[in-house]
């Protein structure tokens, strides 16, 4: 079984590179002349109060002087500009992302 499954995963990998927009996004990148070289990105992961750290670290971040944005599952901003994510939505597609 082992052989099998390790095949059958091997067969759908390329699938998931389309599925997950990672294909989508390394065009978009390269298209773009790779944007994220020019950014420090800082990402909080956990179970519980990711919106809330990153809100604060989004404000003390802005209060030092510093070109900020921020996405979260309540809001998206580029500075003090609030950008429409739709409801609940994390994470843009690849294209606006880099955008």
């Amino acid at each position: 079984y082992t052989t099998l499954f390790r095949s059958l995963y091997y067969l759908k990998r390329p699938l998931h590179l389309i599925k997950t927009g990672l294909l989508e996004g390394a065009v978009t990148e390269a298209k773009l002349k790779y944007p994220a070289r020019r950014l420090r990105i800082y990402a909080i992961t956990g179970t519980d109060g990711k919106t809330t750290s990153s809100t604060l670290f989004y404000h003390v971040l802005k209060a030092a002087g510093h070109k900020v944005a921020l996405i979260t599952t309540v809001a998206a901003y580029i500075g003090d500009t609030e950008i429409d994510t739709g409801f609940h939505v994390t994470t843009p597609s690849p294209k606006l992302l880099h955008q």
